[in-house]
């Protein structure tokens, strides 16, 4: 169920009881519970998406850092060779491509060879701390977004259990009142339909035992 239809469910059983059964005291107890379960969903929700755009910002930086360390680390190397022609800088397994932990590892070399020429490489230490800080960030804002994640899947969990209790209490507070069986259902389908229109600017749903309003077809 997305969650999107849980709010709708939420807004339609709290819509559609009325007095009576909010005067029993399990109902009103049970939909309070709902409504702050929604509540709390809707802020995970909120918070995960929020985490979520934090992540690809994070991406981005480390996309642009690595592609500067890189340009970096190849005007290092010709820093190098004009110091001393000699120098054939020979890339070692894992330096080679556009991976932050590829060019870390290389400037790391290129600037160990840059102390032994006597070659100064500040604009590769520049970039290499840069990088360096925008893979952290990019670390911290998965993890930031994983847990996200685990609290909004909590939050449904929540609600669901919410939902079914909500469902149970209004049951019997129907039941309470003499209703079984078939009756009992109808009855409690107004409150808990099969199906919750969630569309902005339209009914929650149709109540039950009443058919959903027909389509009107725009004029030829």
């Amino acid at each position: 169920m997305k969650n999107s239809e849980r709010n709708a469910r939420t807004l339609h059983l709290t819509a559609t009881l009325d007095s009576q059964l909010l005067s029993n005291a399990v109902v009103k107890s049970a939909t309070r519970s709902l409504e702050k379960a929604t509540s709390t969903l809707d802020g995970a929700d909120a918070d995960e998406r929020a985490k979520k755009e934090a992540v690809r910002a994070a991406s981005a930086r480390v996309r642009d850092a690595a592609d500067k360390a890189f340009d970096e680390c190849r005007r290092a190397g010709a820093a190098l060779i004009v110091k001393d022609p000699s120098f054939d800088e020979k890339l070692a397994p894992g330096e080679g491509g556009r991976k932050p932990s590829a060019l870390l590892a290389r400037s790391y070399r290129l600037l160990e060879d840059g102390q032994v020429l006597g070659v100064a490489l500040p604009d590769l230490v520049a970039a290499r701390s840069e990088l360096s800080d925008a893979a952290g960030a990019r670390a911290s804002a998965r993890s930031a977004r994983k847990a996200g994640r685990a609290a909004r899947k909590a939050a449904e969990t929540a609600w669901d259990a919410a939902y079914v209790a909500a469902r149970a209490a209004v049951d019997g507070a129907l039941a309470g009142d003499g209703l079984t069986g078939r009756k009992l259902l109808e009855a409690a389908q107004r409150y808990f339909p099969k199906q919750v229109r969630h569309k902005r600017g339209g009914p929650a749903a149709p109540a039950a035992g009443e058919k959903p309003a027909a389509e009107t077809k725009p004029a030829a």
